[in-house]
């Protein structure tokens, strides 16, 4: 089994309209914690570092596959995730 890394949010990342979207769209939620970092598979609520790891996956698309304005509907904005 691998382990996966989850990294802390940094302190600046706290403060931006990002994180605090996603962390608003989620806090309520119950996340199940994956069996490589908790063997008892249990459910956890929603903490910086699943927001992080959201942000970075989203950085981490090649910006020929992805299109803001597709995805909401919107007119491209290249600052949103850069």
């Amino acid at each position: 089994m691998s382990e996966k890394n989850w990294r802390d949010p940094k302190p600046e990342e706290l403060e931006t309209p990002e994180f605090n979207a996603v962390w608003e769209a989620m806090k309520g939620w119950d996340i199940a914690v994956p069996k490589e970092l908790d063997e008892s598979g249990l459910y956890s609520g929603t903490t910086g570092n699943h927001v992080v790891a959201i942000l970075d996956a989203l950085r981490n698309i090649p910006r020929k596959e992805m299109s803001l304005s597709s995805f909401m509907g919107a007119e491209e904005d290249s600052s949103i995730l850069s």
